[in-house]
């Protein structure tokens, strides 16, 4: 649906699609591997969805889970 509207870039949604698939926290470079995307894509998305409501972040000591 989100493809066919165009709402998303293919980067941004192999990360949705990560994140969607597991029930678990995971940090960035996890859903970086996972979803074949680099590092510093992930982050920057994974900020944007957080800002949106799609993940909650978490601190633990100097590492972030999403």
């Amino acid at each position: 649906m989100f493809k066919k509207l165009n709402l998303l870039s293919k980067t941004e949604m192999k990360v949705l699609l990560f994140v969607s698939a597991g029930d678990s926290e995971f940090y960035e470079r996890q859903a970086a591997k996972g979803a074949g995307v680099s590092v510093g894509s992930a982050n920057a998305i994974l900020k944007d969805f957080e800002s949106l409501g799609l993940v909650k972040r978490e601190k633990k000591g100097r590492m972030l889970f999403y």
